[in-house]
């Protein structure tokens, strides 16, 4: 289940100026039998590509609340994690409680940090 899931989450994967992102939904992980603690910590699988230099997994917890995790290679990504009350690392941050909206607000963000 761990290989179909991840998978799951680089076909979903959208890249954008060196940022990529996958949303992933409830039904995502649970047609797979796996539980939400599982599928947050694959954020690991959108790692290792050379044009990526930020990358964000997105993962739903309960309908319409996400949480995220945020890496990058160099940037810094717990700024952002910070502006949604989020916290970590300088290149590995995340962030709880957000709404669809506010995930595509921090995508966007992302991509402004790759530049």
């Amino acid at each position: 289940k761990d290989f179909r899931y991840e998978n799951e989450v680089r076909n979903k994967a959208v890249y954008q100026d060196h940022v990529m992102a996958s949303i992933m939904q409830i039904e995502d992980y649970a047609k797979l039998d796996m539980e939400f603690a599982q599928a947050k910590e694959k954020v690991y699988v959108l790692a290792g590509i050379e044009e990526v230099d930020l990358w964000a997994l997105f993962t739903e917890k309960e309908p319409g609340i996400y949480n995220a995790s945020l890496r990058a290679k160099t940037k810094d990504v717990r700024q952002i994690a910070a502006r949604y009350d989020g916290g970590g690392h300088v290149c590995a941050a995340g962030i709880k409680g957000l709404s669809l909206k506010q995930v595509h607000e921090i995508i966007e963000l992302l991509i402004e940090a790759a530049k």
